[in-house]
């Protein structure tokens, strides 16, 4: 019997599933596109948290002049408020317009997707089914156009990514200062994905090109942290050096140490309730099957790629959150890139 050897089945993969790469991303875009329109166009629907009302009342007393954390009491980094002001400007009805603003972000986190596993997968079909995995999760869905802080966080950290996936494939030192300013921008509006570091610096470890091997050259590693280094740096300072970090650092401890007085810590009914958002049925069951693929997906990849623990399930980090009900949307991005490959 004749062996099939692995290029023979490169080529047999692409036949059965490879698509002309404009095709792709033209699917890519008008999936995007119809999605975009669908959130336009649903923009006066309920809340669905309270922290929605809110931020966009916070934001709404910054654009009346007032100042953060002096004369606003706001226990989060100061530049989701700020994003919101030209929204302000562009719409009439405040709640649209911050909703449109949401819609947007969603709408360039569902490209990232595509534009990440691409690059992870170099398969088409991998990164048009990881844009249409993203939209059958519920949470994502629930938050592209909910005037909350999670959505923003998440698509500056998925861009992140993408730009140091980037530069370790074309070889661009300067893509990792522009990772590193993103990354910090994403913290500036809500540290829900300070986890993202972990990738990058697998991501920094690797080979350049399409190698998956640890670099030899300690010195390649080192300009490539100080490179996104530097980009973080210049992040932080743009975005926290106007704040009155006295006012600011009062405000956040006191909500976390009122928090922690109030609730405690249990690491194990934590997890306890971690388990319960994939397994119960708050929506409709939805999450257990995607929570397997996604582990399956896991498992792929770190037997294939280095690059493959990009995808890893981040809701290991709910764990170590004081009462925690339920994960983020942040980590469905991750999942569904996970599915596809």
């Amino acid at each position: 019997m004749t062996e099939t050897s692995p290029k023979n089945a490169n080529n047999l993969k692409k036949a059965l599933f490879g698509l002309p790469h404009i095709i792709t991303w033209i699917l890519i875009l008008a999936t995007v596109a119809a999605f975009g329109l669908w959130g336009f166009s649903h923009l006066d629907g309920f809340s669905w948290s309270w922290d929605e009302s809110l931020l966009i009342a916070t934001a709404r007393a910054v654009n009346a002049g007032n100042a953060l954390y002096e004369e606003i009491w706001y226990d989060y980094p100061p530049l989701f408020p700020l994003l919101l002001q030209p929204a302000f400007r562009l719409g009439s009805e405040p709640i649209q317009a911050a909703r449109g603003l949401i819609v947007v972000c969603s709408l360039v986190t569902l490209i990232s997707a595509g534009w990440i596993t691409h690059q992870v997968s170099h398969s088409d079909l991998a990164s048009i089914t990881a844009v249409l995995l993203l939209l059958l999760a519920p949470p994502f869905v629930a938050n592209s156009r909910a005037a909350l802080a999670d959505l923003p966080a998440l698509t500056l950290a998925a861009l992140a990514l993408a730009t140091t996936l980037h530069g370790k494939k074309s070889e661009a030192r300067p893509w990792f200062a522009v990772a590193g300013f993103l990354y910090s921008a994403s913290l500036a509006i809500k540290p829900t994905s300070y986890f993202v570091i972990l990738p990058m610096i697998v991501l920094l470890w690797t080979g350049d090109g399409d190698t998956a091997f640890p670099l030899q050259d300690l010195t390649a590693l080192v300009e490539r942290l100080l490179f996104v280094a530097g980009g973080c740096t210049i992040g932080l300072i743009l975005f926290f050096a106007w704040v009155p970090m006295r006012a600011f650092l009062q405000q956040l401890l006191q909500t976390y140490w009122g928090a922690q007085q109030h609730h405690g810590f249990e690491f194990v009914e934590n997890l306890r309730h971690v388990w319960l958002y994939f397994v119960g049925d708050e929506y409709g069951g939805s999450q257990c099957g995607l929570f397997s693929l996604s582990a399956f997906g896991c498992l792929a990849m770190l037997m294939l790629l280095a690059d493959g623990v990009l995808t890893m399930p981040s809701d290991w980090r709910a764990g170590h959150t004081r009462n925690c009900r339920q994960p983020p949307p942040s980590k469905d991005i991750f999942i569904q890139i996970a599915v596809s490959r």
